[in-house]
């Protein structure tokens, strides 16, 4: 208890501290506008998993699409990364946002199996992407002293901006009886994020 009072100060101190670093708060809030469609597309994911017969039972379903996602989560630094030494940073950032976005839409709008885990596939790729994009930027800003701050702000930004729209995208979905409903709510939010 007497260390987390110590600690709670201190990343407030560091928040004050780099709030007018533009390009600090842009990486600390880089992950905000995917991760709350990603947060909304997880309730998608799950919800989806219980009607594909074809891939057999729910836990495989789901297992199945959760592993053409972690495939995607792995590739798409490479091809980020690829794209930023040839063309920029801008368009690698760029690519991370549309391939996040494109796979969650046509996720959204397929219904074939085969189809569901290749746009499973595309949707971690970019969200792994933006997350080694935006944490790698916070690490060449920050300085030694505040990095594990800056860890700990990012860490609580996105799993609230996650959670937050996990639940509202859910509310959503079941109040207008289709989870579609929540996920084309979180896609308006994230992009005028």
């Amino acid at each position: 208890p007497e260390r987390q009072e110590r600690t709670r100060p201190r990343m407030i101190d560091t928040w004050r501290e780099v709030r007018g670093d533009r390009a600090m708060v842009e990486a600390l809030l880089g992950k905000v506008p995917l991760v709350l469609v990603n947060g909304v597309a997880w309730v998608m994911l799950n919800e989806r998993s219980l009607h594909l017969p074809t891939l057999g039972v729910a836990a495989i379903a789901l297992g199945a699409l959760q592993a053409a996602r972690a495939v995607g989560t792995g590739i798409g630094p490479w091809i980020t990364q690829a794209v930023g030494a040839r063309l920029g940073d801008a368009a690698a950032w760029g690519l991370a946002s549309w391939a996040t976005f494109s796979g969650i839409a046509l996720f959204a709008l397929s219904e074939h199996p085969g189809w569901l885990l290749v746009w499973t596939a595309l949707w971690g790729a970019g969200i792994g992407a933006n997350w080694v994009q935006t944490t790698a930027r916070r690490q060449r800003l920050a300085t030694d002293e505040h990095q594990g701050r800056l860890a700990g702000l990012d860490a609580l930004i996105t799993t609230v901006a996650s959670v937050t729209l996990t639940l509202v995208g859910a509310w959503v979905g079941d109040t207008f009886g289709d989870v579609r409903a929540g996920l084309w709510l979180g896609m308006a939010l994230a992009i005028t994020a």
